[in-house]
């Protein structure tokens, strides 16, 4: 069209029921058929054009009911006359509540639309299909009107369901939802039993929630203001993709009694505290097992280096405090207090390595102080055909210093404790002089004698020298 149009209607509802005649039908087709005349510039159209309905509740202003138009599309309209189908769900379920009601139509002549006057009355025909005193346009309805609002007490309600089992049963068919709830204010829509899952809801609002739940106000028993149930393995009782705010404390496995309260592992590539973030802090436990950020020192107490890490400021104590004069004191239950161990299998080397430079030394000091039982102060042992259990060096030249220093307070306990399985080994090899300040026994358990041998006795050089002098 090249110039705009003044068209002029001349409009009748013919009120024909598509959906059949009978009374007693179950079913209504909530479709009438709307027949008008259409003039251009007052001569009857011979066109195709474009037409949309809206409904009001008054011949010239009113409101209108509803919020949706209904367009029609493509219309052919032959010496001005036109036949459409107008589907009057599209106006909303209560459009029709017994008020009179009015057609405004619109034909859009290719630059915007242009409403056609009068608007034209509703005729009784379509109200056989919401009609308050007759069931599907027969007599005796089984709904109820409370002012524009209808409802049904008797039994439960089926939509596409012939049997309902609740109040109100919709059955869907197909990939179709089978309830959709839209608020055209806030964008908010919910789709249940749509989808491929039970209950699905968004919200175009930006402060507006997909789904909502609250378990009211009572203070006891289980109220549940969402319930979520998954019988397959691979299913969710919940699933939520973006952010999803919990208001109160949340349980996974058990009741909550803290924030997050989860019975089972918990997986995660790392977590945050926000409480007293601060640099240098470690994570610690209580002895209820809540951890807490606590200050470790400002930055750590250890240093690094390239050899590893040291400290230098004081003692260590590890499962104990470090309150004696040791540089490093350990305590334990278990069976070992220390465990050394050196996986070089190609070069001299020392799983447990000491050294002393006073001259009352003792480079290493093992006290068994249990005063029964076969103790022992020291013990050390090595695989290697060329190894050494234990390895003790005092380095000082002058004083008592001693390279390895063991006691026992046990009746049969040992100071020191040496043995071998190979050949050509030594349980303790000594190079200078050695002091045992009790009994001996070498290859049996010593006697009262100081030195007791299981076993030949040879001296490749000196001899043995005799209480009187003798050699």
């Amino acid at each position: 069209m090249g110039s705009r149009n003044t068209y002029l209607g001349c409009c009748v509802v013919v009120g024909l029921l598509l959906a059949g005649t009978s009374a007693a039908q179950a079913q209504m087709d909530p479709v009438f058929t709307y027949q008008g005349l259409l003039k251009a510039e007052g001569v009857p159209l011979t066109d195709t054009v474009d037409i949309r309905f809206s409904l009001w509740d008054d011949p010239l202003t009113g409101k209108q009911i509803g919020s949706s138009f209904m367009p029609l599309l493509g219309v052919d309209v032959a010496n001005g006359l036109f036949t459409v189908d107008v589907d009057a769900m599209a106006f909303g379920p209560a459009a029709f509540d017994g008020n009179p009601r009015w057609l405004e139509i619109e034909v859009h002549d290719g630059i915007g639309w242009v409403a056609l006057s009068p608007r034209q009355p509703i005729m009784p025909a379509p109200y056989a299909l919401y009609a308050l005193d007759g069931a599907g346009g027969g007599g005796g309805s089984i709904w109820e009107s409370w002012g524009s609002d209808i409802y049904y007490t008797t039994g439960n309600v089926g939509i596409g369901e012939q049997y309902p089992w609740a109040p109100l049963t919709v059955v869907g068919t197909g990939d179709k939802e089978a309830v959709v709830v839209n608020n055209a204010d806030d964008g908010t829509s919910a789709y249940l039993a749509g989808f491929g899952t039970g209950v699905s809801a968004y919200t175009m609002n930006p402060d507006g929630a997909g789904v909502y739940g609250s378990n009211g106000s009572g203070d006891t028993g289980l109220c549940i203001g969402v319930w979520g149930h998954a019988s397959k393995p691979d299913g969710y009782a919940g699933f939520f993709s973006g952010r999803g705010y919990f208001e109160d404390n949340v349980g996974i496995g058990r009741t909550p009694a803290t924030e997050l309260d989860v019975a089972g592992t918990v997986r995660m590539d790392g977590f945050e505290l926000t409480v007293s973030p601060v640099s240098g802090y470690v994570l610690t436990a209580d002895e209820t097992g809540i951890g807490t950020w606590q200050p470790g020192g400002g930055s750590s107490v250890w240093s690094a280096d390239a050899e590893g890490i040291n400290y230098q400021a004081g003692n260590v104590g590890i499962g104990i405090e470090s309150d004696t004069a040791a540089s490093l004191n350990v305590d334990t239950n278990g069976q070992q207090a220390i465990h050394a161990h050196n996986g070089n299998a190609s070069a001299q080397t020392f799983a447990l390595y000491a050294e002393a430079d006073s001259t009352l030394a003792r480079t290493i000091f093992g006290d068994a102080t249990a005063t029964s039982g076969q103790t022992v102060g020291v013990f050390g042992r090595a695989s290697s055909p060329d190894g050494y259990g234990l390895f003790g060096d005092a380095s000082s030249a002058t004083g008592s210093a001693i390279g390895v220093y063991g006691r026992s307070d046990a009746e049969t306990g040992y100071g020191g404790y040496f043995e071998t399985n190979s050949d050509n080994g030594y349980a303790g090899y000594f190079v200078g002089r050695g002091y045992f300040s009790g009994n001996v026994g070498i290859g049996t358990t010593p006697t009262s004698s100081s030195l007791t041998v299981g076993g030949l006795v040879e001296s490749t050089t000196g001899g043995f020298k005799f209480p009187d002098g003798t050699i």
